[in-house]
C-alpha cells in the first residue's frame, strides 16, 4: 500500500504557520518517496533530519523524543546522528 505524503503535507504547509511545524512539514515532503513505499520508516526519517533542530524548537524536541520510545515498535534502525538533509536547505524534494 502506498502512502502519498504530497497529498498529505501540502495542505498544511500551505498555510501560514509556525516554524517548527514548516520544518516536520520539509522533513516529510524531503522523504516522501522512501515513506510512500516505506510508511513505517517515519521514526528514521524525522530523527535523522531533524536532529539539528531540536535546540531552538521544544516542539520538535518533543516529537523526536517520541520518535525514540515509539519507533523501534515499527523500524529498528533509528539513526543516533544527522545523516540526511536537514529541511530549510537547497533541497526541497527527493524523487526516487
Amino acid at each position: 500500500m502506498k502512502c502519498y505524503i504530497q497529498n498529505t503535507v501540502i495542505p498544511y504547509a500551505m498555510k501560514p504557520a509556525h516554524r517548527e511545524l514548516m520544518l516536520v512539514a520539509d522533513a516529510l515532503r524531503l522523504g516522501g518517496a522512501i515513506l510512500g513505499m516505506y510508511p513505517n520508516m517515519l521514526a528514521p526519517q524525522l530523527v535523522s533530519r531533524l536532529l539539528p533542530e531540536i535546540g531552538p524548537n521544544p516542539n520538535v524536541k518533543m516529537l523526536l523524543e517520541q520518535c525514540d520510545e515509539k519507533g523501534p515498535e515499527h523500524c529498528a534502525l533509528l539513526p543516533l546522528y544527522h545523516c540526511l538533509h536537514t529541511p530549510g536547505g537547497p533541497l526541497k524534494v527527493c524523487v526516487l
